[in-house]
């Protein structure tokens, strides 16, 4: 009776070993995997900004082109005055307007990298949880291990 307890608990902490060593390696591939989406949506919200940004860049131009075609159709001279400082402000906003899509794509790619190292951590975490398990199941093979020795070898009734 006491033998096949033993062997019970050795089968018991083995399996407790396979259980936490399993759960730690799907925890770091979870992890792997949430971490890599997390990354290539980073990629995308930048490469995104960027597209927008030269949309911007280019739109802007065209309206300064367009708004000098006028004036000079119109007769009117842009060296000076207000022609010249309504072309520079055009020329400014469509500047801004550009950098604060390039900063609004960074600030969301910033927010996905803290994502990824947030998926990393648990998948530390994870792992760390399924090795301690693992441990556990170590050192109940180990004392059940010598249980069974033990009563293998006549020292148990």
């Amino acid at each position: 009776m006491q033998t096949a307890a033993a062997v019970g608990s050795v089968a018991s902490a083995g399996l407790q070993i396979y259980g936490g060593l399993q759960q730690a390696s799907a925890a770091n591939q979870a992890a792997s995997v949430n971490s890599t989406l997390a990354l290539q949506r980073a990629r995308t919200a930048r490469d995104v900004a960027a597209a927008d940004a030269a949309d911007i860049a280019i739109n802007t131009r065209k309206t300064l082109g367009s708004t000098r075609a006028a004036a000079g159709a119109s007769g009117l001279l842009i060296e000076d005055g207000s022609p010249l400082e309504a072309l520079m402000d055009n020329a400014a906003t469509g500047e801004l307007n550009r950098q604060r899509r390039l900063w609004a794509g960074e600030q969301e790619a910033r927010g996905f990298m803290v994502d990824a190292y947030g998926e990393q951590v648990r998948g530390w975490q994870g792992a760390q949880k399924g090795y301690a398990a693992a441990a556990g199941g170590a050192a109940g093979l180990l004392t059940g291990g010598s249980k069974l020795y033990g009563l293998l070898n006549g020292g148990g009734s």
